[in-house]
């Protein structure tokens, strides 16, 4: 499998506490351009912090983060700190791989990751920290509701 993502423009990586609808994310990167050094995207809807259960990964920018990682471990670059692995991701590539980074905030009608508890909101593509299988299910039953969208 390694390698794949260069027959995609984009890689997301989500948490695995996260109800993930792919379809409801495809029409927000659809005609975002990436620039030369790769973009990193992150959604900050109703998110603490630097906790971002979706990650979006050009493919410049897995590119980029394959290449360069170990810089962000080892040597005068690196980050030289235990922090979450999101700030690591976050780090690594506007820090020292130079990726191009962009968060969307929830004001942004682009926002597509959230922390709600109400899953029925037809716009956002994932819906985060459900720590219990059943809490997880009944999130893909509310967002599943009038749609014929299957989650990952």
């Amino acid at each position: 499998t390694q390698g794949r993502f260069v027959h995609y423009s984009w890689t997301v990586k989500v948490d695995a506490d996260t109800v993930f609808f792919p379809a409801r994310l495809r029409p927000l990167l659809r005609y975002r351009e990436e620039p030369s050094s790769g973009l990193f995207i992150v959604s900050e809807c109703e998110s603490e912090g630097h906790h971002w259960p979706v990650q979006v990964l050009s493919r410049r920018a897995v590119q980029a983060y394959s290449i360069g990682w170990i810089r962000c471990v080892e040597g005068e670059e690196s980050t030289n700190q235990i922090v979450p692995e999101a700030q690591f991701m976050e780090r690594c590539l506007s820090g020292v791989v130079h990726v191009h980074h962009r968060n969307l905030s929830a004001s942004n009608p682009t926002c597509f990751a959230s922390g709600l508890s109400n899953c029925s909101a037809g716009r956002i593509a994932a819906f985060n920290h459900f720590r219990s299988p059943n809490a997880y299910q009944k999130c893909v039953l509310e967002a599943e509701q009038g749609t014929n969208e299957i989650p990952v």
